[in-house]
């Protein structure tokens, strides 16, 4: 899986520059039929943008980071209990460009066998990229509250009134206990039943801190200058 950072700095968002210390991840479907990761990326990189999130995926290996992952992100608005905003990591994915949208989060398929396919590989993509976080960051998938959908979100009073992810994955049978536990079952086993794990022959340490706000200030510039960085406690 490859990090390609892409920072929203045109996002008001960003510029806002809050940070957050990351609970767990939320996860997010577009809700318009554009599979290209790149245009929704551009789309969340504009003056006038209202909403950003941390990061987009599509079909292929390529995770775009608009974010840094501490980073406050607006993505899910907010509810009697407060905000998801101000503790999750969030991603969007895109949909497949077989669908079409009806009425709110309804949508007909034009094209069943290529949206079932489409679905079924972003899903992989999703708990490929959910393990990575979870490993980053020490969460349990399975945990309470750690790995949720925005309308599980909404259920829980933190996010505003949306269907996804699961208006689009209900069609196909899958749902986020299943996810939950595929990630889990990721983190045991990196890649699948062949049992692979990714292959990281060197790793560069570029700094060792007392302080971990400064550690964390030093992984955001990496990412800004395009490197995949993270912190270790050690």
């Amino acid at each position: 899986m490859d990090i390609i950072v892409r920072p929203a700095t045109k996002n008001p968002c960003y510029q806002a520059g809050r940070r957050i210390i990351p609970k767990g991840i939320m996860l997010h479907s577009i809700g318009v039929p554009q599979p290209d990761p790149k245009v929704i990326v551009n789309n969340f990189n504009q003056p006038g943008a209202d909403s950003c999130v941390h990061a987009v995926i599509g079909l292929g290996e390529e995770v775009y980071q608009l974010l840094p992952w501490d980073y406050r992100a607006w993505h899910c608005g907010s509810g009697p209990n407060g905000s998801g905003n101000n503790t999750y990591i969030s991603f969007e994915m895109t949909e497949p460009s077989t669908i079409k949208y009806t009425s709110a989060a309804n949508w007909v398929d034009l094209d069943p066998a290529a949206t079932r396919s489409f679905i079924q590989q972003i899903y992989k993509v999703a708990v490929r990229f959910a393990a990575y976080l979870c490993r980053l960051y020490g969460f349990d998938p399975e945990g309470k509250d750690v790995i949720i959908s925005h309308v599980e979100g909404y259920r829980m009073g933190i996010a505003s009134n949306h269907a996804d992810v699961e208006h689009i994955w209900d069609r196909e049978g899958l749902s986020m206990a299943q996810f939950r536990r595929d990630v889990a079952a990721e983190l045991k086993n990196p890649g699948g039943d062949d049992g692979e794990e990714e292959k990281l022959p060197y790793i560069v340490q570029a700094g060792a801190f007392q302080d971990e706000e400064n550690a964390r200030r030093l992984v955001e510039q990496l990412e800004v200058a395009g490197f995949s960085a993270y912190v270790r406690k050690i």
